[in-house]
């Protein structure tokens, strides 16, 4: 958290990607050189998150301990985790003080996946979705319309050899058409699609990198800063509505 956070603070909740699991969460998310490595939370750890990440958001990062991925996880069990967050921000379990309303959601592999799920809520501010894992042919309709208009930046890789490209294409597409329905004067979709994995990650991982290439991103978090500011969710983090499965 920033050294003067407040009730104005944006506040960034990461969800990681598949792994073993099985370690102590600090020990893990916050390890430079562990499966989570280039994520944010060990980019703080390791004195290499961007300064104005530092200096403008709080960031929490949960962790599916025992469990290959948040995929296995039960949605509502992170809605309950950020109802948590809400309710303690400010006490000595939670030394940290954020705004409800602009809590973001950041996802990367089988997170990105759930992060666009757990997004239909609308209790979400603006979403990261990082080399998205969802491979039907399109989401529902009931679930793109529930993500109209609300800001969303979409990272992925063409050589991506876990997640293919095309996932990405078909979100952004569904979502940029229904979002010009609506309203054609504003751009809610931001897409970045690589040709060549930026981060040269060996030939097993090639391209399944963008959670590191949006972590790394300044251009990302004045974006979420923007975005943020003045946007509201139709339901704030710390209230009840439940999330349309891919």
């Amino acid at each position: 958290a920033p050294p003067h956070n407040d009730q104005t603070t944006p506040l960034i909740v990461v969800l990681h990607g598949a792994g073993r699991n099985d370690q102590d969460i600090v020990n893990d998310l916050a390890n430079p050189y562990g499966e989570h490595a280039g994520l944010i939370p060990s980019l703080i750890e390791s004195g290499k998150a961007t300064s104005n990440l530092l200096d403008n958001f709080c960031v929490l990062a949960p962790y599916s301990l025992g469990k290959p991925s948040f995929y296995n996880e039960p949605r509502g069990k992170l809605l309950d985790f950020c109802d948590w967050a809400v309710r303690n921000q400010g006490t000595e379990e939670l030394p940290l003080q954020f705004d409800r309303n602009r809590v973001i959601l950041f996802g990367f592999s089988d997170g990105a996946t759930v992060a666009v799920e757990l997004l239909t809520t609308r209790r979400f501010a603006a979403g990261v979705v990082c080399s998205y894992g969802y491979s039907g042919k399109e989401l529902p309709s009931k679930a793109i319309e529930r993500l109209s208009n609300l800001p969303l930046w979409v990272f992925h890789s063409q050589d991506d050899v876990i997640f293919d490209a095309q996932n990405s294409d078909r979100l952004v597409r569904q979502l940029r058409s229904v979002n010009q329905a609506r309203d054609s004067t504003i751009n809610f979709v931001r897409y970045s699609r690589y040709e060549h994995d930026p981060e040269n990650l060996p030939p097993r991982v090639r391209g399944h990198s963008m959670g590191i290439t949006a972590s790394k991103s300044s251009e990302l978090f004045d974006w979420l800063l923007d975005v943020t500011k003045y946007r509201r969710p139709d339901s704030a983090a710390g209230t009840n509505s439940s999330p349309e499965e891919s």
